[in-house]
């Protein structure tokens, strides 16, 4: 559903809310009641981001942002798994080295580049042989539960749940700002109770 750009910007004025508009999406905060004196409201926002662009058909995804975390960084995990929804979802394909280095932070590309281009010689995959995002070399998910906090000024955690194929699964990101962008430092997964990460695969 396309979104109305002159109504979002009515209700920044009617409501006490903030509506933030990052890159291609629109993210409306979920109003929460006010407290009564000496009591304290949870320090937890949930957000609808919805795609900015019109006649889009992305279906919203709910997610939740930290007190103090930076908003463009749900963002920026956002714009990622939106590729995976759907049955006839695409995903973010890592084949190039453009799109590495437009995810991830310098020295984890340089890292995976490299990877590729001696894999290329000899005619192999390489260490990394399914999707890091879903955790899976096939997907087939209708919706994402993202939440995301600040650890430190220009870095933040983003946790992202779903079920693929019936299977729960449970993604961690690790995000560095790098001048005014947020790239991916590592990526963590739970498998059988035991965590592994991108970095090992690489030995780093």
């Amino acid at each position: 559903m396309p979104v109305d750009h002159a109504q979002s910007k009515g209700l920044r004025r009617i409501l006490p809310v903030e509506a933030y508009t990052l890159r291609n999406f629109v993210a409306l905060p979920i109003i929460q009641p006010r407290a009564p004196r000496g009591v304290s409201m949870p320090t937890r926002r949930t957000v609808i981001l919805l795609p900015a662009a019109v006649g889009a058909a992305v279906a919203p995804l709910a997610l939740t942002l930290g007190a103090s975390a930076d908003a463009s960084a749900l963002a920026f995990v956002a714009d990622i798994y939106n590729a995976y929804k759907g049955k006839e979802a695409k995903g973010r394909p890592l084949d190039d080295e453009r799109a590495i280095r437009r995810a991830f932070e310098p020295s984890l590309a340089a890292l995976m580049v490299r990877d590729q281009k001696l894999a290329a010689k000899r005619g192999e995959v390489g260490l990394l042989d399914f999707d890091p995002f879903v955790d899976a070399q096939d997907w087939e998910i209708s919706d994402f539960d993202i939440a995301a906090n600040d650890t430190t000024p220009g870095k933040a955690t983003a946790t992202v749940k779903f079920t693929n194929f019936n299977k729960p699964v449970t993604v961690r990101l690790d995000l560095i700002k790098i001048k005014n962008d947020w790239r991916i430092a590592d990526i963590t997964w739970t498998r059988d109770g035991k965590a592994d990460s991108l970095r090992k695969i690489y030995g780093r």
